[in-house]
């Protein structure tokens, strides 16, 4: 019986062949994994060190050792499958820097859209939604006075949602009286004739509507408001007032009430311009203000219906 038989060689890509290896090829970068001379690549740079450690009864392994860091470990037998491994560290390293550049961008996109969306909130809601938060964020014991036995976070909840019941039947009678007075005044044709008068009109209807559909969806599903899920959200946004997540919380709690009070502001806009223009009189409209009209209308229909449609996902109705 044959002992452990050990072969060492070196090979460089401008030497020839090494003869006493079965498994070297004589062209660059090539490997032999088996004798079925079943060709594996290699990035080859440099010189590489090849050697064969193997035992009487026993696959002699083949490990090959680039000076790339490549890795090809295979095996003599013709049914044993072969493993490549390799690794380009110049390929890597320019990889990885253009993908940082590409986070990079989508970060830099993702935070302009973040603001523009918080800013977008903020101007929506009339500053209403830092009222709300400050009147009805969840309170640490520490901000409350040492007469006063701070509550558990689902007992504060509770009654916050109690308190802000009151508020949106309020927002709800009151849009649902500004809703049809608003298309009672569309019929009028000084209303209707009239761009700007015209404009503050059809803005009324559109934010008594929502007011009147976000209070009707709160409160019909309030018991919602009391899941472990919209108590978690409520405080986390309590503990992070500048957050997104924080500003579009509050603004979502505060919609009704801001949707009253841009329908009573456009309302009185409307009647105001009612009342000082003068009857029979012909008022010469340009291009650019019925341009300017529409672009604020659909802009303001195409934000109320995002504002609805995140008030349904909040309680999970959608």
């Amino acid at each position: 019986m044959a002992g452990p038989q050990d072969n060492f060689s070196i090979q460089s890509p401008s030497q020839g062949p090494v003869r006493d290896h079965p498994l070297v090829d004589n062209r660059e970068g090539a490997v032999l994994a088996s004798p079925s001379r079943a060709i594996l690549p290699s990035h080859r740079v440099g010189q590489s060190i090849s050697f064969d450690i193997g035992a009487a009864g026993l696959p002699n392994s083949r490990t090959t050792l680039d000076s790339n860091f490549s890795f090809t470990p295979s095996t003599r037998h013709t049914s044993a499958p072969s493993y490549f491994y390799s690794w380009d560290p110049g390929r890597t390293t320019g990889g990885s820097t253009s993908g940082r550049a590409e986070s990079q961008n989508a970060g830099k996109w993702l935070n302009a859209r973040q603001f523009a969306w918080a800013a977008v909130c903020m101007l929506y809601t009339l500053g209403v939604y830092r009222l709300f938060s400050a009147k009805f964020k969840f309170k640490e014991r520490s901000e409350l006075s040492s007469g006063i036995i701070a509550d558990s976070s689902y007992a504060q909840w509770v009654k916050t949602v109690r308190r802000m019941c009151g508020i949106w039947r309020l927002a709800r009678v009151g849009c649902g009286l500004l809703l049809p007075l608003s298309i009672a005044l569309l019929q009028i044709d000084g209303v209707i004739d009239t761009v700007f008068t015209r404009t503050c009109t059809i803005t009324t209807a559109i934010c008594a509507a929502c007011g009147l559909l976000s209070s009707g969806i709160y409160l019909f599903l309030k018991s919602e408001f009391k899941s472990q899920r919209t108590r978690i959200k409520w405080v986390e946004a309590s503990n992070r007032s500048t957050a997104l997540e924080s500003i579009e919380f509050w603004t979502l709690l505060s919609l009704p009430l801001a949707s009253f009070l841009w329908a009573i502001l456009s309302c009185a806009l409307t009647v105001v311009c009612i009342a000082w223009t003068k009857q029979n009189s012909v008022v010469i409209e340009s291009d650019v203000s019925f341009i300017a009209s529409a672009v604020f209308i659909t802009v303001l229909a195409v934000i109320t219906l995002i504002h609805l449609y995140k008030a349904a996902q909040l309680l999970e109705w959608i």
